[in-house]
């Protein structure tokens, strides 16, 4: 059994009014300054997705590009747990139920929850949607923007 690392209440509130506070979409070009705002480090770059590291380890983070723009970027906001352990499972879910209530302690009721086995928490904007979503072995929060969350679940109600 691993201790599971986690954002505190206070910082989970803070990065998402933050990324609340972005304007949506942004410039490529953008990427670096963004990343340094959250203490995020760009570890590689392609056409389409740029991979961040975090503070909870390599590869645990991404901008999603489209034509250009970033449109989606997500980070972890928990380590990795043993999905083989019920009891880390538990743990993880926990935390999420926690940052789930302190983000909307900042940003208010959620617009939309995805029940499941990996349960997703979106609070949607004018323009762009705040996400908390626990998978298997993690939590991530991501910003995306409504044009993108719209089209990825139109595909997920098409079994796409």
């Amino acid at each position: 059994m691993t201790d599971l690392e986690r954002l505190s209440d206070q910082e989970i509130a803070e990065a998402a009014r933050r990324l609340r506070d972005l304007e949506w979409p942004r410039d490529r070009a953008d990427v670096d300054k963004i990343a340094d705002v959250f203490g995020w480090r760009v570890e590689s770059r392609r056409e389409t997705v740029a991979r961040l590291g975090t503070r909870f380890g390599r590869a645990t983070g991404r901008f999603t590009f489209e034509e250009g723009r970033a449109v989606r970027v997500t980070a972890a906001v928990s380590s990795f747990v043993d999905e083989e352990s019920a009891e880390e499972r538990a743990r993880l879910q926990d935390a999420f139920a926690g940052m789930t209530a302190a983000v909307s302690g900042a940003l208010g009721e959620p617009t939309r929850r995805l029940p499941g086995g990996n349960p997703e928490v979106r609070w949607r904007g004018e323009r762009s949607t705040v996400s908390l979503h626990r998978l298997s072995r993690i939590v991530n929060i991501a910003l995306a923007t409504n044009e993108h969350v719209d089209e990825h679940d139109w595909a997920v109600s098409q079994g796409l």
